[in-house]
């Protein structure tokens, strides 16, 4: 997926992973830093923005890569039959490392994966359903996709900004009234 950060980035990446592995990519990568990730991933589908400047859609459809289209707040397409269930031994989350100590690798997690790492997470920050978590982190990070989870699995609520903007912040606080 190259997207916006955002809910509609959220709700997309929640819907995907329901199904199938998925990658979120920083929508600010270079042609051919996509080029090299799509290729590492062997991605046979790539969810792009249309509205977004990015080289995604074209280098998708110059490898014959299926993409696909979302639009902010769009509706689903109903399908005529629900895919096979998933166990927690199946991917959910392709992370591509940044490449610190070498090249670039895939790093697969599983649901199980993840739904511990949120467990331990809410855990931690000892999360309710009564909390709002004001993300402004990037999606395409662990941390940022990781500590919305861990919210969503506490039964509270995820506010999914674009990022920080010093110019907004204050406002959001009085009108999400965000506990973290």
């Amino acid at each position: 997926m190259v997207l916006p950060d955002g809910a509609d980035l959220m709700a997309a990446f929640l819907g995907v992973a329901s199904v199938a592995g998925c990658a979120i990519l920083n929508p600010a990568l270079r042609g051919s830093e996509i080029q090299s990730t799509l290729t590492d991933l062997e991605a046979r589908a790539v969810i792009v923005d249309p509205s977004l400047d990015s080289p995604a859609e074209e280098i998708a459809q110059k490898h014959g890569i299926l993409v696909l289209e979302v639009e902010s707040g769009g509706e689903s397409p109903a399908g005529d039959r629900l895919p096979e269930r998933l166990s927690g031994d199946d991917v959910a989350l392709l992370l591509h490392t940044s490449a610190t100590t070498g090249k670039a690798r895939i790093a697969p997690l599983t649901h199980s994966n993840l739904t511990a790492m949120a467990a331990n997470t809410r855990r931690t920050l000892n999360l309710t359903s009564s909390d709002r978590f004001l993300s402004m982190m990037p999606l395409f990070h662990l941390q940022g996709l990781l500590s919305s989870l861990a919210q969503l699995l506490a039964g509270g609520s995820v506010v999914c900004s674009a990022g920080f903007d010093p110019a907004t912040f204050l406002s959001w606080l009085e009108e999400y009234h965000p506990t973290w």
